[in-house]
């Protein structure tokens, strides 16, 4: 007779990725700036910066860095208090957009990210620098010249620009398929950004099962 292994959950572990450059392509805003242009401007100048999104209690208690009592204590609102300004902590990590783009392309396997070039320099050494990437993960990650990347753009398959807070384009995704709308790029960026944050919770967890506590 085989006895079953019963499933056991023995820890968890959180990812939040800061990328407010994201939030102009979200379903709604989307077709609201496809009605009023001018809105994009607005809701760019609300957006919020990463030390914001470090020091934003909440954000704080998910990844160890404040105990629920003690967020439970703060008055509210709770963005007009500043916890700790650290991105890593016990239960998790808080990752700046640009180095959450970057990983875009690592984790892509379908090869629809396009990054430019002096982006891809100026961050590879920050992604250097992580405790849970490879060296094998960072030839994954290579640049296109802006040239290219306007050809995608510009091509017959559905493609979406990439951009930082600040509006700065530093690459594109493609779609799948020119009629498909599940394959579009806006569904695949979705998809992608799920499956990114997702790989590095798990190896938050791998790594914290073999070390106590991530560097700062």
């Amino acid at each position: 007779m085989t006895t079953l292994a019963q499933p056991v959950i023995r820890g968890a572990r959180f990812f939040l990725a800061h990328a407010p450059g994201l939030v102009r392509v979200g379903s709604r805003p989307s077709r609201d700036i496809a009605h009023e242009p001018a809105l994009e401007s607005r809701i760019s100048a609300h957006l919020r910066g990463f030390a914001e999104a470090v020091a934003y209690p909440p954000n704080q208690t998910l990844i160890g860095g404040l105990s629920p009592d003690a967020l439970a204590q703060l008055p509210r609102p709770w963005f007009e208090h500043r916890a700790a300004l650290e991105r890593r902590g016990p239960h998790g990590e808080i990752m700046p957009e640009e180095e959450f783009f970057a990983l875009l392309m690592v984790f892509d396997s379908a090869g629809l990210v396009s990054l430019s070039e002096s982006f891809v320099a100026t961050i590879r050494p920050a992604l250097q620098a992580h405790p849970l990437l490879t060296a094998g993960d960072l030839t994954r990650l290579h640049g296109s010249s802006e040239g290219r990347i306007d050809e995608i753009l510009d091509g017959a398959v559905p493609a979406l620009a990439l951009r930082a807070r600040d509006g700065r384009r530093i690459g594109c995704i493609r779609g799948d398929h020119a009629e498909d709308r599940t394959l579009f790029p806006d569904v695949l960026l979705e998809n992608l950004t799920c499956k990114v944050t997702a790989i590095m919770a798990l190896a938050l967890w791998v790594f914290r099962s073999r070390v106590h506590l991530l560097p700062p």
